[in-house]
């Protein structure tokens, strides 16, 4: 078959007791998730997670993140940042106090890679990142 490749860029705020990361910092998180109702958690018994995550830019307040999820778990972004202190902007579900767009929250899938795909081995779709 073949991997489909996401990336994605989220802009969150900081929380007082946020770890610090360096800007350009190449950075594995791994993790075990469980799907709630409403939320997804850590959980000892959870699926393997595994995303790639680097600090891009940082402007006043607002943290900006190239994210690549290795497995796709539900809310794995989400619950990534929000546990170490940086939710995205307008997710009020994982701790953000900021709003984004009616309803929405900042976070945006800007490239798909299908290159590894047997059928699709010429396609890498880019899409318009979010401007701070």
């Amino acid at each position: 078959n073949g991997t489909v490749r996401k990336t994605y860029q989220a802009l969150t705020e900081k929380k007082p007791d946020a770890k610090s990361f360096s800007l350009n910092e190449s950075l594995e998180w791994k993790s075990k998730i469980v799907r709630g109702k409403k939320r997804s958690f850590f959980a000892d018994h959870g699926k393997e997670a595994l995303t790639h995550a680097k600090l891009i830019k940082m402007t006043n307040d607002i943290f900006e993140w190239e994210l690549k999820p290795i497995t796709g778990r539900s809310h794995q972004l989400r619950v990534e940042l929000s546990s170490r202190g940086y939710p995205i902007i307008g997710d009020a579900l994982y701790g953000s106090s900021k709003t984004y767009a009616a309803e929405s929250i900042a976070l945006r899938c800007v490239e798909i890679d299908l290159s590894e795909v047997k059928e699709f081995s010429q396609h890498k779709f880019k899409c318009e990142k979010i401007q701070l």
